[in-house]
């Protein structure tokens, strides 16, 4: 019995391809800067959602005084506690936008760490039905 699921472990460990790198697919986006970064990310965006987006980072660039790749949580929490006189759904998109350029930053290689990734965001109310 031992024999027979070797022989089909061995039969199918010889199916298993191994994926490699295709020259045909595109290559992922690169950036040499925080601005060339800002602009890859809001690629493809509605105009409206670039220009609160780029409005959301420039204020948070401008907080925190120094390069994308160089911030840190503590910057990042003191950013979300300037932004706390926002209306609770205005607040919760700004620091969407920051965490969601940060993690991209990272995905892309362009930061070394997603620092975005250990902040909360506060909570919101659905006030829809309302």
């Amino acid at each position: 019995m031992l024999s027979f699921f070797h022989a089909i472990l061995t039969e199918m460990s010889a199916e298993i391809a191994v994926s490699r790198p295709s020259a045909d697919l595109p290559e992922a986006p690169h950036a040499s800067s925080d601005s060339q970064l800002l602009e890859i990310w809001l690629h493809g965006r509605s105009r409206h959602t670039q220009r609160a987006y780029r409005a959301d980072a420039e204020r948070f660039q401008l907080a925190a005084g120094k390069a994308l790749r160089a911030i840190t949580l503590p910057d990042l929490q003191q950013f979300a506690d300037s932004v706390s006189a926002l209306a609770p759904a205005s607040r919760y998109r700004t620091l969407s936008a920051i965490k969601s350029l940060l993690a991209f930053g990272h995905r892309i290689g362009y930061l070394p760490f997603d620092v975005g990734r250990a902040l909360r965001l506060p909570a919101v109310r659905n006030r829809l039905a309302e």
